[in-house]
């Protein structure tokens, strides 16, 4: 069983002996099949001496860790992967038949097929004593998330290992995919239900795969009950999410998906009044405009020139009513360094970097305000004239 890691926190080894007096820390860290994938050399040998009468030293992995992690939008899949994979059996001579267990697996691949972002972490710690002896050798297996802990969290927390997002109230669009990232390591499966009826369960099946240990299980009929199980039992639900369909006749709704603080990839819908604007800026000079010869200028050209004039466009949103959970999802989403913004642009819907512009939330509850509607700002994380070279 693999330990969590969350990179974006400090994560501590520890390599303790009475008779130590150094030790050092290789470190694997990859992608891919666990340990078939394993470098055949470690990225990086740490190595420590014990400081005065201290029998023990300490390493700090985490932000190593980190550098291999990539926090990118990424989608596992296409629109025709079930029909794909049916001309490929075909195509190899066998013949396809279909089945409960691949009808759950074609689900997971329907849009918008997140794909797991994480990577595989072997440490192995050596202890020497000052003659040199090797004492123990102690080695370690993680998954790394690009996900934090709170202070208040303390050292090196694993954070759940089932649900992947704090809330359990969500908030979707009707007619929009309704999906959970969960950890496949900690979940048993996962029951969609409409009206106390099952529409379906998704099993987290084993894998030692590194972009398999996030699963972003889904439904895309239209779901008011999520129950997760985890290993420890088939009977009582260890976690409990309600899903809130909302219809929205009058805006336009705006899907936002971000890196929330387990590391993995989170939607949020913002269903009220939106406003985009832009936003320019540039140099300029004092141009000579007169001509000596006829003792004259033109009057059309401009005296003040601009140059290297750019723009950035920002929108601000608003998430409707939701419940107290979302002061969390909020905080998160404004301490998350990737988020995105899915719209439609002719015709077609593309996937848009932006980051939040908004830099402080006062939290809201029900007994202060009621009704809980939150408006964040966010700019596009390019610039509005193409300028990569």
């Amino acid at each position: 069983m693999a330990i969590k890691l969350n990179a974006r926190s400090p994560y501590f080894l520890r390599a303790a002996d009475a008779n130590l007096d150094n030790a050092t820390v290789n470190l694997y860290i990859y992608t891919g099949e666990k340990y078939v994938d394993k470098p055949s050399s470690p990225q990086y040998i740490l190595s420590k001496e014990v400081l005065g009468v201290n029998t023990y030293v300490a390493f700090e992995i985490g932000e190593l860790v980190r550098d291999y992690i990539d926090s990118e939008f990424s989608e596992l899949g296409g629109d025709d992967f079930e029909e794909s994979y049916r001309t490929r059996v075909v195509d190899d001579g066998g013949t396809f038949v279909d089945s409960p267990c691949l009808d759950s697996y074609f689900n997971q691949l329907t849009e918008p097929k997140y794909r797991g972002q994480n990577v595989w972490v072997e440490a192995t710690i050596l202890e020497y004593s000052e003659a040199g002896d090797l004492l123990n050798t102690t080695e370690y297996l993680f998954i790394g998330f690009d996900g934090y802990s709170y202070f208040t969290d303390g050292a090196n927390s694993e954070l759940s290992r089932t649900l992947l997002q704090s809330n359990t109230d969500m908030y979707i669009l009707s007619g929009e995919r309704v999906q959970i990232p969960v950890f496949n390591e900690g979940v048993n499966y996962c029951d969609f239900l409409k009206d106390g009826v099952s529409l379906g369960i998704q099993y987290a099946t084993d894998s030692d795969f590194s972009n398999k240990q996030t699963l972003y299980l889904g439904e895309n009929q239209e779901v008011d009950t999520i129950l997760i199980y985890d290993n420890n039992s088939s009977y009582v639900p260890e976690t409990t999410v309600k899903v809130y369909t909302i219809e929205e006749c009058k805006y336009t709704p705006y899907k936002v998906t971000f890196i929330n603080k387990f590391g993995v990839l989170q939607d949020i819908w913002f269903f009220k009044k939106s406003m985009e604007q832009i936003s320019t800026e540039s140099k300029e000079y004092k141009a000579s405009v007169f001509d000596s010869f006829l003792l004259s200028y033109d009057t059309s050209k401009h005296q003040y020139k601009q140059f290297h004039k750019m723009g950035k466009q920002s929108i601000t949103m608003n998430t409707g009513f939701v419940s107290e959970q979302y002061n969390e999802v909020l905080k998160e989403l404004l301490l998350s360094e990737a988020v995105w913004m899915t719209k439609e642009v002719d015709s077609q819907e593309v996937v848009i970097p932006i980051k939040p512009k908004t830099e402080s939330l006062t939290y809201k509850t029900r007994v202060n305000d009621k009704l809980i509607n939150y408006s964040i700002e966010f700019e596009n994380a390019f610039d509005e004239i193409n300028n990569i070279r």
